[in-house]
C-alpha cells in the first residue's frame, strides 16, 4: 500500500498477508514502513558511526546499489552509492528511510 499525496515523500506500508504458513499472531501486522524522498536529500558527511552497515547491489541492474545503515531498533537509512542514470539522485543521497522490526524481534521469528 503506498501513499503518494505528500509533495516531498512517498510512503509505503508493508503488511503481512494471509499466508497460511503465518500464525494468527503475526498475520495483518505492519512489517515495514518506507519513506522515499521525491527530492534529493544529501547525506554526504552525515555521521552514521552509531549504526551498523552493509552494502548492496541489485543483481538486475549493477548501476543500482548503496549502503544501508541500521540500528538494533529497526531503523534503516538507505543511501545511494552511485549517481542514478536519470540524474535525479546522486551518490550519498538518501534513497529511503525504513522502519521495521528490531533485531531482537526479527530473531524470534527466524528460530
Amino acid at each position: 500500500m503506498g501513499y503518494d499525496s505528500d509533495p516531498d515523500w512517498t510512503i509505503f506500508v508493508d503488511v503481512l498477508g494471509s499466508d497460511p504458513d503465518l500464525t494468527d499472531s503475526v498475520r495483518g501486522r505492519v512489517v515495514h514502513v518506507y519513506l522515499n524522498p521525491k527530492k534529493r536529500i544529501s547525506l554526504v558527511g552525515a555521521d552514521f558511526s552509531a549504526f551498523k552497515s552493509y552494502s548492496y547491489t541489485d543483481s538486475r541492474d549493477p548501476n543500482v546499489g548503496g549502503t544501508v545503515y541500521y540500528d538494533k531498533f529497526g531503523l534503516r537509512y538507505s543511501v545511494y552509492a552511485k549517481d542514478r542514470p536519470d540524474g535525479r539522485f546522486h551518490a550519498g543521497d538518501l534513497e529511503s528511510i525504513i522502519y521495521g522490526p528490531s533485531e531482537e524481534e526479527t530473531a524470534k521469528y527466524r528460530r
